[in-house]
């Protein structure tokens, strides 16, 4: 007996269905078809290490270059998610992996994108000799480690606060681990997971230039792509270019933001009857052609029949090679990090104890830039974010405003300020500072917004019955309430920015460079220098940082809240 019945026949009545709806979607699936054979071709097309890669400059390549990007973004995106699926439900159901598994995610998210291509480029090269694939697979590979992690740390926390009386039910139906999986685990962690998805595109879009245009070990590749067309603009000093790129890359957003984001956070309100909403236009399309229904009902009619089939056999032959292959993943796992660590160990060997302190004082820069340009989007963001999460209409209003910024990478600006930085001659330690938070502050603010709207309505009301003013109730109400939502953004805004200094901290235009003072200048000089054991030595350090930040700052923080005021 099912546990939830996801689609019946009620589902699929309509009074009167056009036939518009039905050919507007099958346009919209040939189209789409259409572009992914073509875009997907070229992916395998021969290519061998040095072969000149030219990018077309002008604005009727950058659809096709949008196309090749975007299948990049989701193709990492998806692999991203079945990462999510697979070790976050490990660690969460299994307390050996849970202590191997989120340490290792603490390590290899404060990994900047640039320290894992140098590692994997040669490798992956090697791997596909010959083929264009090569080059492909590194880019994926650079918007993978971009967007994994905090997927993973998502559905990992989600199925942690899954409250017990849903494993009961699970236990009382009987149900599958394919069953429990896809009515239960995921549906209950796809709010966290729809926008940790928004949230992981956003961090991939910020590093598509570094994994379309990618230097590496005295190697210049260019993909075909957004990426590498900005690039491009801005080794060649061409403004009108970078205003192409920006224009087509708000269009970009503006498409599967419609298409693919704001039906599913629609679908996911509409599980809650207390929220009413209007569906987008898309979801009217595809709630409403008869295309989709079909498909549908075929998707369900081989689960079904998957789900009985399953169910006959025996569920011990089942479990035995389920536990067998976890157990063989979490081994190669194992080892792959022991192999890394052990090769950045290797590095020691080969830098001088200058570069070592030159290192570590370049970190010390970049971890001061950090907190003080953090600190001053706490003092920017938590008022507006307390007043937009206390009046919903407001925040109804300027809240798709704010989604859409936080999507929009911020490196695709770099260039325009970079060149002002050069012509004017502006210090760039200064200047290029707030390029670091730029993308990440959106942690804090929506952070704050939540955090505010989960206060308990009785709390609210209860300080205004105590007649207190505005200014007491922020102090001595809202703003402790709000603390382990605020520390969740800043160490994440904070992550980010380290992150974000490999490319922030420095300048270019045209054949001019400036860098800052930083340990992020510090390692894309080196990148560029081909000096590997350096480009490591400088990753090494920001892990030291982030690591030693969070045990001695973040840790104690976050348990002198749940101390005082509970946890989150």
């Amino acid at each position: 007996m099912a546990l939830i019945n996801s689609f019946s026949t009620k589902d699929i009545s309509r009074s009167s269905v056009s036939i518009i709806w039905d050919l507007g979607v099958l346009t919209l699936i040939i189209a789409g078809l259409f572009l992914l054979a073509s875009t997907a071709g070229d992916m395998v097309s021969v290519y061998e290490l040095g072969d000149p890669i030219q990018i077309d400059l002008s604005p009727t390549a950058l659809p096709y270059y949008a196309s090749r990007t975007i299948l990049r973004m989701f193709i990492a995106l998806f692999i991203s998610l079945l990462c999510a699926f697979f070790f976050g439900a490990l660690a969460a159901k299994n307390p050996l992996a849970e202590k191997i598994i989120i340490p290792a995610i603490d390590v290899m998210q404060s990994i900047p994108v640039i320290g894992f291509l140098e590692v994997s480029f040669l490798w992956i090269i090697t791997a596909f000799k010959g083929s264009f694939l090569g080059p492909e697979v590194v880019s994926i590979f650079a918007v993978f480690v971009s967007q994994v992690w905090n997927l993973v740390l998502s559905y990992y926390e989600s199925l942690k606060r899954m409250p017990k009386e849903l494993n009961e039910v699970a236990e009382i139906y009987k149900l599958s681990p394919w069953q429990r999986f896809f009515k239960l685990e995921a549906p209950y962690a796809s709010p966290g997971l729809v926008w940790n998805s928004m949230l992981s595109l956003s961090a991939g879009w910020f590093f598509v230039v570094a994994g379309e245009a990618i230097t590496i070990a005295n190697h210049d590749v260019s993909l075909p792509g957004i990426g590498s067309y900005i690039a491009t603009a801005t080794e060649q000093g061409n403004y009108t270019a970078i205003y192409y790129a920006i224009t087509c890359l708000f269009v970009v957003i503006m498409i599967y933001d419609q298409m693919i984001f704001r039906p599913l956070n629609y679908w996911l309100l509409s599980q809650n009857l207390a929220e009413v909403r209007k569906p987008n236009w898309f979801f009217v399309l595809m709630s409403r052609s008869r295309v989709i229904m079909f498909l549908r009902m075929l998707v369900f009619s081989i689960g079904r029949l998957l789900s009985v089939k399953h169910s006959s056999g025996k569920k011990r032959r089942f479990q035995r090679p389920k536990r067998v292959a976890s157990v063989a993943i979490m081994v190669g796992v194992c080892l792959w990090f022991s192999h890394s660590v052990y090769q950045a160990a290797d590095v020691f060997r080969y830098v001088g104890l200058d570069d070592i302190q030159t290192a570590l004082l370049m970190g010390l820069y970049t971890a001061t830039r950090v907190f003080v340009l953090v600190f001053i989007c706490c003092l920017v963001w938590i008022p507006i974010g307390v007043y937009l999460g206390l009046n919903s209409r407001v925040s109804d209003i300027f809240q798709p405003i704010i989604q859409f910024l936080a999507a929009f990478p911020p490196n695709m600006l770099y260039p325009l300020v970079g060149s002002l930085i050069i012509a004017k001659g502006y210090n760039p330690n200064i200047w290029l500072s707030p390029l670091i938070v730029l993308g990440t502050q959106w942690y804090i603010l929506f952070n704050v917004i939540a955090g505010v709207r989960a206060l308990p309505v009785d709390l609210l009301m209860m300080s205004r019955s105590f007649g207190l003013s505005q200014a007491a109730t922020y102090r001595k109400v809202i703003l402790p309430g709000i603390l382990p939502s605020l520390l969740t953004g800043v160490i994440t805004a904070a992550g980010g920015a380290w992150n974000a200094s490999i490319i922030a901290e420095v300048a270019q235009w045209e054949n001019k460079v400036v860098y800052a003072d930083g340990l992020g200048a510090y390692i894309m000089q080196a990148s560029k220098a081909a000096d590997t054991h350096l480009v490591c030595l400088g990753v090494a350090v920001m892990c030291l940082y982030v690591l030693v930040i969070n045990r001695v700052v973040w840790l104690p923080l976050y348990r002198l809240i749940e101390r005082r005021y509970g946890g989150a």
